[in-house]
């Protein structure tokens, strides 16, 4: 059976491997459940494993193991409560992931943990918002607080056929040539209702969104607003917060002419 996964994905490679060493009394129930997980993230992933199994390639490793894993926490001195952890970072690249502990779902966050660390560290970032393209290659990227209209927005403008949704929930702005790309995050590659794509679009215009009676369109001038706005839509996760603002003070500086205010209502068709 095979041992090994590679996923590429936005020319990141990440090692999957599972646990080798099985005692004899377990290694019939353990290989199936392999099995089934090899399936799962081979229909989930399928088109992002690759060959290129060079070790210098290789920028993370995920280490199933089948084993469980229980931690216990006192309270008081008194109390104890049982803890099933679901992962453990054993260095800055490599980690391992209880099987046995968790779930497909689990499996698929901690993934997408891992690349909040790789796009931070190659200067990007991790926004909460929703993009559009358009039939020139340029995205467009709308931000809000919950239930401020991020995923109406793009449903809006798709019904144009100048533009496409791109992402609903979670994208990453990845820096090249000192301008900012845009590109789908692995949670947004795994929905079964967005059409996958990895390739990155030119980021043009970034849009604070608010509903209104009235479609208009106004530049934000004063950075305070954009600070404001913009921090409260990084994700982070367990990325290193002086890198996030680090790599967030480098993206406003690069684009902060391109900020603005859109009032939109459900009659929007075109961003002029």
């Amino acid at each position: 059976m095979e041992e090994k996964i590679y996923l590429k994905f936005l020319d990141f490679i990440i090692k999957i491997k599972f646990q080798e060493n099985i005692e004899e009394k377990d290694k019939k129930n353990i290989n199936k459940l392999k099995k089934i997980w090899i399936r799962i993230i081979e229909k989930k992933l399928g088109q992002l494993i690759t060959y290129e199994n060079n070790k210098k390639n290789v920028v993370f490793e995920i280490n199933f193991v089948f084993q469980y894993q229980a931690q216990i926490f006192t309270f008081k001195k008194k109390f104890f409560n049982f803890y099933f952890p679901i992962s453990k970072q054993l260095n800055k690249r490599k980690i391992l992931f209880y099987a046995l502990n968790s779930s497909e779902n689990q499996f698929f966050i901690l993934l997408n943990q891992v690349f909040y660390s790789l796009i931070a560290n190659i200067g990007g970032l991790t926004i909460h918002g929703s993009a559009i393209i358009d039939k020139d290659n340029y995205a467009y990227i709308f931000l809000a607080k919950n239930g401020g209209g991020k995923s109406t927005i793009a449903k809006l403008l798709s019904k144009n056929s100048k533009y496409q949704i791109f992402c609903d929930d979670v994208f990453y702005l990845i820096p090249k040539d000192n301008h900012y790309f845009v590109y789908q995050s692995i949670m947004e590659y795994l929905k079964k209702d967005l059409k996958k794509n990895i390739r990155g679009y030119f980021l043009k215009k970034i849009f604070f969104i608010k509903k209104s009676k009235k479609n208009c369109i106004s530049l934000i001038k004063d950075k305070n607003i954009i600070i404001n706005n913009f921090y409260k839509q990084v994700f982070s996760g367990l990325v290193n917060q002086k890198l996030i603002i680090l790599n967030t003070k480098k993206f406003l500086e690069i684009n902060e002419k391109n900020f603005f205010i859109l009032k939109f209502n459900l009659k929007i068709k075109n961003l002029i």
